[in-house]
Order: C-alpha cells, then sequence, then structure tokens
C-alpha cells in the first residue's frame, strides 16, 4: 500500500529537525532581569555588604520604579527622580568597586592576623632567652617557627 502524504510530509519534518539540532548546547542565553527584580537584588546584596547608605538610595529607587509601574507619580522632586534614576545606571559599576575594596580589606585582616601571631611567637621566644618559665601551650608553638 503506498504511503499518504501526511505520512510523507511527517517523515520529511522529523528529518528536517534532526538535521536542525545543534551541534553545540553550550551557549547559554543570558536572560534580561526585570528592573524591580534586579534592585531588588541589588538591595539584597547591599544589606548583606553591610552598606546602608547605598540600601537607603536602593530602597527609594524601588519606590519610585514601583510607582512608575503603578502609573502613579512619584512623591519627589524632579532633582530627587533624576538622581534615583542616575543611580540606577551607576548601581552596577558601584557594587563592582565594593566588591574590590571588600577583598582587599580580607586580605589585610588576613596578613594582620598571620603577623599577630609571629609577634606572640617571638615574644615566647624572647621568654625562653630570658629564662622565664614557659607554658606547655607556648613550648608547643616554638618548633612551628623555624625562622626569624
Amino acid at each position: 500500500m503506498p504511503k499518504t502524504s501526511a505520512e510523507k510530509n511527517h517523515k520529511k519534518r522529523q528529518k528536517n529537525k534532526k538535521s536542525l539540532t545543534p551541534v553545540s548546547t553550550c551557549i547559554v542565553e543570558e536572560k534580561k532581569k526585570d528592573p524591580l527584580e534586579q534592585i531588588k537584588e541589588d538591595l539584597q546584596k547591599a544589606k548583606e555588604a553591610g552598606d546602608h547608605k547605598l540600601a537607603t538610595k536602593l530602597r527609594q529607587d524601588l519606590w519610585v520604579l514601583q510607582d512608575q509601574m503603578a502609573g502613579v507619580s512619584p512623591f519627589l522632586n524632579e532633582d530627587e527622580l533624576e538622581e534615583s534614576l542616575r543611580r540606577n545606571r551607576e548601581r552596577e559599576m558601584s557594587f563592582q568597586e565594593k566588591t574590590v575594596e571588600k577583598s582587599v580589606s580580607k586580605a589585610d585582616k588576613e596578613l594582620k592576623k598571620l603577623q599577630k601571631k609571629l609577634d606572640k611567637i617571638l615574644n615566647i621566644k624572647k621568654m625562653k632567652e630570658e629564662g622565664k618559665t614557659l607554658e606547655k601551650n607556648q613550648v608547643y608553638k616554638l618548633p612551628l617557627f623555624k625562622y626569624g
């Protein structure tokens, strides 16, 4: 029995689907976020970072955006409104700078902590040279420090 045209068309469609499948599926499409969601995420990041001034400004930006979406005129003068809109554009750059500052301060903290440990060990070594009796935990720290 001969094949119907519907069967032939179905077979052609299946063949075309196989030929159109992408070879690489590694490409991930970047979805644009809703500005409201972006501000909420940035507000949460600012809270976690402890940047209260930025969090306050982001809250104001959030209120302005929500008022605009609702069709209500925000209760801000034009200068504050312009400033809020300008901050929306600069928000991304601001967070990148804050992240760099935080990472530098963490490295400084670690360096300070290590310097403090070194000072304690040197102090213990000095006490040993002076002939003072050392506690068990102090004696334990001396073999760990071989330099200086």
